[in-house]
């Protein structure tokens, strides 16, 4: 069992190359503060990545998640049931880093997925989903805090030629 190091006041933010990511979804609870966010049935609005799609994902904090589920859906964000099984799924957990790599710098941890878990072009729909342990004090009602967040990328090839040149 992992030694306890202190519950999250707030969700962390999440920064995907330059780009903050809005929450998707928030169930969040720290002393009587609790936060709740659902945009189900709201999609974000896609965004492109010219050139080779960066593979990292930043969180804004120095704890690591207990649970972090990056899944990736081909095609574009219409045409992606989120019911479905995706396509590619890497789970990271602070005990196995067999799949993603992350590492603790400057109050941010870095999560890196496999170099091939992005295609060089198309439509990609990445769903991001992590858990926090939530305080001893909670432990009755929760004993997680969690957040997602939904990121539409979509991938053009003419940008990643242009910069091999």
């Amino acid at each position: 069992m992992r030694e306890y190091k202190g519950a999250r006041p707030r969700p962390p933010s999440l920064t995907y190359g330059a780009m903050q990511i809005r929450p998707y979804t928030v169930d969040w609870k720290y002393g009587v503060h609790t936060e709740r966010l659902d945009q189900s049935g709201n999609f974000p609005s896609p965004f492109g990545v010219s050139g080779r799609a960066p593979s990292q994902i930043t969180l804004s904090d120095s704890l690591a998640p207990e649970y972090l589920q990056i899944s990736i859906f081909d095609g574009p964000l219409a045409g992606i049931d989120p019911l479905s099984a995706p396509d590619r799924t890497f789970i990271c957990t602070p005990t196995d880093h067999s799949v993603c790599t992350t590492s603790a710098e400057n109050n941010t941890v870095m999560v890196r997925l496999p170099s091939d878990a992005l295609p060089g072009s198309g439509n990609v729909v990445l769903s991001v989903s992590a858990e926090y342990l939530a305080e001893p004090e909670l432990h009755a009602e929760r004993f997680v805090n969690t957040v997602s967040w939904v990121l539409a990328l979509d991938i053009t090839q003419e940008a990643q030629m242009k910069e091999c040149d």
